[in-house]
């Protein structure tokens, strides 16, 4: 392994010396979206279902736009969007105020900071348009407006033990997974959505599912109409600051690069997911200007659990704060929404210039007593009735470096902070540091991250060393004062790394991926008591990206990952070996995307992740490990405004003989799953 991999750097180092194109962001988005999902699940994963639709919201963010007006950038479209940095669009938002409207993309090669690679990459996605505020807004509603339509439908082709009704406990509804979506939206200012989803399982248009699917979501959104910046009525999500309380999980480090260390707040964000999700329903206004803009809302959120009423009429919650969204047997539909909680708040922003900060308040009311939980690791989680969090966040740009940071209380005496500085030394070399802590007495119950007890930084710097290699290197460490899962002492966490990503020709890219990773957990093979042992993780990923006809696109990918405890003389290691091939027919609208991949791991510590193509407004990364061969087939086909998407997977083991257990086993060796997507527009 170590020749193959010495050989392989060495041919390509040679190819880095002759490539002649620059590298595609794109390809770079995509590998640190994929390695942020792997460090997210790595850290907690109990917390599986929160962080993949975290990651379908981040893949869903921006790949409805196309192309988006200079004129009237926002922060959100230019650090998300186009990834430029703060210098540049403190710069761009100057230029437009001296001189007015662009005229011309290129106008952006006389804008400090931009350099004519920076424009050559962004041309291709801004336009130059000029705003026309006399439009009729009620009189172009139905001509200029957007309608769509999506189907869904899927299903586990083996039979799987639930659906054996002669069983004392099964699952009551059909293997069939059903969902749709419907949206209608007009010049921007007013969109409507509808969604509805049947989990596999699940009962349809009876039994506890009288009314159809087992999940209903909608919202309506008015936005950009004089100081009303956005209303909502129905589901939404709420992201502010920093996200210490309320927002993402997907704030700072984890592998990310400079412009994933800062945390760029969406605010309100109206859903209509195909999933259950953790959204809020109810009613969100924000109102202001580009200067001064407030929110505020008040909602509710449902969860599933056991509530149980004592002698003295008290009511109690027992269980974590989740919702798994599976109503498929007796037992989950009697845990179904049996705990609700209302949420009050408000956030206030001030942007200047080069100063920006804001402060916000939400404070959570439940109709039941959450107990404390029996695990000693959860000792310092959410308990109680009520809780209430405030935090204040600011940004500052003082030429070429940018602070940031926020700091956040809850009810009980806990106390969290994040603090950072993105600097851009010389065009296409930046830094970033991110420091951050939280007391073991934080609870933020608006925030999808579950950490207790911890602080540590990240360092991160990113390279372009010409217009043929990009380079990031990065550093994160973080100490843990409580216990965590599977760890059942104080511990720290290290981890270090380097990405190189490289235009090898004008039709083929390559990326080098390498991560030292030290941690410490319990030692399962202990009989008395769980001590900890550090583990050390090596993990290389070579991949390689080629386009060498119009129609044909070909992706190879190497993972390889080597896991040992020299105390407890444990080593063992994964491989995955993965090739994706594109084709598309010319002039036909036909799509093919064809992958195969093989995976031999010692054990599921040595797991291994793989992004896959899948249906629109899904996000998938498959987990691999055990030892055998995974395929799928993936047929798209557009005719003018019609959609339609064939997917058909299969994972095939080796050295099994079934797959799963309780009610989801598979008494065979492979797992074969179909879905069928449609989607209309007009």
């Amino acid at each position: 392994m170590k020749k193959v991999l010495t050989t392989v750097i060495f041919v390509c180092l040679g190819w880095f010396l002759s490539a002649q194109d620059t590298v595609s962001w794109s390809l770079r988005q995509r590998e640190d979206l994929l390695f942020r999902f792997e460090e997210l699940i790595n850290d907690d994963e109990s917390n599986q279902e929160e962080v993949e639709e975290l990651m379908v919201e981040e893949q869903e963010k921006f790949q409805d736009i196309n192309k988006v007006n200079v004129n009237t950038l926002t922060p959100e479209l230019a650090f998300g969007f186009l990834k430029i940095t703060d210098y540049q669009y403190y710069n761009l938002i100057s230029y437009l105020a001296e001189y007015g409207p662009m005229v011309s993309v290129y106008e952006l090669n006389a804008v400090e900071g931009f350099s004519y690679d920076d424009v050559r990459r962004l041309q291709p996605l801004l336009l130059v348009d000029f705003v026309n505020k006399k439009k009729n807004f009620f009189k172009n509603f139905f001509r200029k407006s957007k309608n769509s339509l999506l189907l869904r439908f899927g299903q586990v082709l083996e039979k799987q033990a639930g659906y054996e009704k002669s069983q004392d406990k099964h699952y009551f509804g059909s293997p069939f997974r059903l969902a749709f979506k419907y949206q209608f939206s007009s010049q921007d200012k007013f969109v409507l959505a509808v969604s509805g989803e049947k989990d596999a399982g699940e009962q349809f248009f009876k039994g506890a599912q009288k009314y159809g699917f087992d999940h209903y979501s909608a919202y309506l959104c008015l936005k950009n109409i004089g100081v009303l910046k956005k209303l909502v009525i129905g589901d939404f999500k709420l992201d502010f600051g920093q996200g210490l309380v309320m927002g993402s999980a997907m704030v700072g480090g984890k592998g990310g690069g400079v412009d994933a260390v800062r945390h760029f707040a969406g605010m309100v964000k109206p859903v209509a997911p195909l999933n259950e999700s953790t959204a809020l329903r109810g009613i969100a206004v924000t109102v202001g200007n580009y200067h001064y803009t407030g929110t505020i809302f008040a909602a509710y959120r449902n969860y599933d659990g056991n509530v149980v009423t004592e002698e003295d009429s008290t009511r109690l919650y027992e269980g974590s704060l989740g919702h798994s969204g599976y109503h498929r047997t007796e037992a989950e539909q009697e845990k179904s929404n049996n705990l609700r909680s209302w949420v009050f708040g408000g956030d206030f922003l001030y942007r200047g210039r080069i100063f920006r900060m804001g402060a916000r308040a939400v404070y959570t009311q439940f109709n039941a007593e959450v107990q404390p939980s029996s695990r000693v690791y959860q000792q310092y989680n959410f308990t109680g009735k009520r809780l209430f969090n405030a935090g204040v966040d600011y940004q500052l740009i003082l030429k070429k470096f940018v602070l940031f940071g926020e700091a956040a209380i809850s009810g009980n005496r806990g106390w969290s902070t994040v603090q950072g500085v993105n600097f851009e030394c010389i065009p296409g070399v930046s830094f970033a540091f991110l420091g951050h802590y939280r007391d073991k007495r934080y609870v933020a119950l608006q925030v999808s991250s579950s950490a207790q007890g911890e602080w540590g930084f990240y360092l991160v710097s990113q390279m372009v060393l010409g217009p043929k290699l990009d380079l990031k290197l990065y550093y994160d460490y973080t100490y843990y004062t409580w216990l965590r899962y599977r760890v059942d002492a104080p511990s720290g966490t290290m981890q270090a790394g380097l990405n190189m990503t490289a235009a090898v020709s004008r039709y083929a890219k390559f990326s080098f991926r390498y991560q030292y990773k030290l941690k410490q957990k319990n030692n399962t093979e202990s009989v008395l008591v769980n001590d900890i042992h550090p583990f050390h993780a090596s993990k290389i990923r070579l991949l390689w990206e080629c386009n060498p006809i119009d129609i044909l696109t070909l992706k190879t990918e190497v993972d390889y990952l080597l896991n040992h405890a020299k105390t407890l003389d444990y080593k063992h290691d994964g491989l995955l070996l993965y090739q994706d091939v594109d084709i598309k027919v010319m002039k036909t609208g036909l799509d093919f995307n064809l992958c195969m991949a093989f995976f031999d791991t010692d054990t599921y510590e040595e797991r291994l992740y793989a992004y896959e193509h899948d249906l629109y407004y899904s996000f998938t990364v498959n987990s691999y490990y055990d030892k055998g061969w995974r395929a799928y087939l993936l047929i798209k086909y557009a005719y003018k405004n019609f959609h339609i998407w064939l997917r058909l997977a299969q994972t095939y083991y080796l050295h099994k003989k079934e797959i799963g257990s309780s009610l989801d086993l598979i008494a065979k060796n492979h797992k074969t799953e179909l879905k069928l997507q449609v989607m209309v527009k007009w």
